[in-house]
């Protein structure tokens, strides 16, 4: 038995989907770059590599925008696998609720993929790979600056 009455659990829901829509528009409409307000992947800022998440909230917000080659290119397994993961994970959990046994091959085997997705997103190295996100706007400004300044203690010395 629920403990908050049925009205209760209506606004809750409500409210969910409320914030999940109003985050949603955020998303669409900021952009998410380094200088953003948006989380970063913490693995990527201490290691310099790509975790099987890298790029999603990027992806997300051009699939919001209707750029779907463009989320593809900043994580392909998000936007093309996140749909069939979901699918698979709610097949999981409604035969599980019918008592069937649970499932560890699947389990076993998504874990394969992610493990296999972010090796490859970091093979031959984080920059080169083809399979790791694009750099932005912020990163390749950055880098301009980066060689800007070389270049003046280059010119100085």
């Amino acid at each position: 038995m629920s403990v908050l009455p049925k009205r209760h659990r209506s606004w809750i829901i409500a409210g969910i989907v409320l914030v999940g829509v109003l985050g949603l528009w955020v998303l669409r409409e900021f952009e998410p770059t380094d200088r953003s307000f948006f989380p970063k992947c913490m693995l990527h800022q201490w290691t310099g590599l790509h975790c099987p998440g890298c790029g999603a909230t990027r992806a997300l917000h051009f699939l919001l925008r209707g750029d779907f080659w463009r989320a593809v290119q900043f994580n392909p397994l998000f936007v093309i696998g996140g749909p069939i993961l979901a699918l698979v994970l709610w097949y999981k959990v409604r035969q599980e609720k019918a008592g069937h046994p649970v499932m560890w091959k699947t389990t076993i085997a998504l874990i394969v993929i992610l493990f296999t997705y972010a090796l490859a997103r970091n093979l031959p190295t984080p920059t080169t790979s083809p399979l790791a996100p694009p750099k932005t706007v912020d990163q390749r400004e950055e880098k301009q600056a980066d060689d800007s300044r070389t270049l003046l203690q280059r010119l100085n010395d």
